[in-house]
């Protein structure tokens, strides 16, 4: 095999040279360029297989280089590094061409990740190993979601995970813990819907006799997480007592039963999500700003699928080919589905495909057969001209939504900053997108 001609864009030195000694210790050929315009010169004057560059440098920054190489070159592996690892930015980068990120500082592990899935065929996400949750989907605002899971799951931070319900932020918090190292279990709690006692014992257990229906003594999720992972689903319903008593837990990793003054400690990495506006609860004084601030010390947004059809048709495959193996949707089910909103995300799709599946024969699915298991009439179908927009004539509810839908993908997901661009606040964006 031919040995790999790299070219590393670093502007600071001792970063580009250890760099470099790891590509090396690889069996690759890596050059160094000290900034985007040296950088861009190589490229036009040599053929590369691998363009590893730093986001922020002097003069010509990363995503400037990642686009223009890019366009000179699809073909170019390219892979962007930073220091100050945001969404926003790797999502443009993904955007402008790169196949993957790679944070700083610098190390063998997440380098050998991250050309693994570089130079794996194509660009689809690579099947599970070893037990680790894999997101299905290529498209840009999700690969970045699952890099920066990836770089905070050997850490200690605390994680909070935004989006819609069933858009995969369980799965996304089993990967990170799969990925954590911890021995200990992954336990999920469930906040929704939960009265403040009920919610109490739940979190962090109870004596006999502490509430009305306490028969028995029993630990709740923090003591049973010891050495592993707590995952909070739907934080944003835990009432103010207790959000009180999980920021002391928090702070100083103690806490008591319901009914005990005993003290106990716990070591248990804590994840969280939600798909409310914690902004807007906070602003209302109906979820504790010192919580939120404790909660999101890495926030990660998982976009609904609507913002990221692309992912729609791996996920399909993905779903027919674990329960149906040979079948699959026909083209104008497929077609109907990629503009379909999923208000459920993933979750409906795949228990539409798995009604689908059981209630038809033959090879493929049919439009009717899809339309049927989501409840729609015989001639519903999306209205949509060819470069998606609804016709004038469309109702201004539908009008509102598809343009509210082209901000978020033009943002890779981000509703904030969707929001921002629109002139309208993040509840109004949740809301507009929410299907009736």
């Amino acid at each position: 095999m031919n040995t790999l001609k790299v070219l590393v864009a670093e502007d600071e030195g001792t970063a580009a040279r250890h760099l470099c000694a790891l590509l090396e210790q690889r069996g690759m050929s890596p050059e160094c360029a000290g900034d985007g315009v040296a950088a861009l010169a190589r490229l036009e004057a040599e053929r590369y297989d691998l363009l590893i560059t730093d986001l922020r440098m002097p003069g010509l920054d990363g995503l400037e280089l990642t686009r223009r190489a890019h366009e000179a070159d699809p073909e170019l592996v390219i892979i962007v590094t930073t220091a100050h690892a945001t969404i926003d930015g790797t999502v443009q980068a993904l955007r402008l061409g790169a196949r993957d990120y790679l944070p700083k500082p610098f190390d063998a592990a997440h380098l050998d990740a991250v050309l693994g899935r570089s130079f794996a065929a194509g660009r689809r996400a690579p099947a599970a190993t070893d037990g680790v949750p894999t997101l299905v989907g290529h498209s840009p605002c999700l690969r970045a979601a699952i890099a920066m899971a990836d770089r905070v799951a050997d850490t200690d931070v605390l994680v909070l995970l935004r989006g819609e319900t069933g858009s995969g932020k369980e799965l996304l918090a089993r990967r990170i813990h799969a990925l954590s190292g911890r021995r200990g279990p992954f336990v999920k709690m469930n906040c929704g819907h939960l009265g403040p006692a009920l919610a109490d014992s739940q979190l962090f257990g109870s004596e006999r006799g502490a509430y009305t229906s306490s028969v028995r003594s029993a630990p709740g999720v923090i003591e049973a997480a010891r050495g592993g992972t707590v995952f909070l689903d739907e934080i944003g319903e835990l009432g103010s007592e207790v959000q009180v008593r999980l920021l002391d837990f928090l702070q100083d990793r103690t806490y008591r039963r319901l009914g005990s003054n005993v003290e106990q400690r716990s070591d248990c990495r804590v994840l969280c999500a939600t798909h409310r506006d914690l902004e807007e609860m906070v602003r209302t004084g109906s979820f504790r700003a010192d919580l939120y601030y404790r909660v999101r010390q890495v926030q990660i947004v998982l976009p609904p699928l609507r913002a990221r059809p692309e992912d729609l048709v791996d996920f399909a495959e993905h779903v027919l080919a674990k329960i149906a193996p040979g079948r699959s949707l026909s083209d104008d089910a497929l077609a109907f589905a990629k503009q379909y909103p999923w208000p459920g995300n993933v979750r409906e799709v795949e228990q539409a495909l798995i009604a689908a599946v059981a209630t038809t024969s033959g090879r493929e699915i049919q439009l009717c057969d899809l339309r049927r298991v989501l409840g729609l009439a015989a001639d519903a179908r999306p209205r949509v001209d060819e470069d998606g927009a609804p016709p004038p004539d469309a109702p201004m509810e539908e009008i509102e939504r598809w343009h509210i839908r082209r901000a978020l993908e033009a943002r890779g997901g981000n509703v904030s900053a969707a929001a921002r661009a629109l002139g309208i606040d993040r509840s109004t964006v949740y809301r507009k997108t929410r299907r009736d």
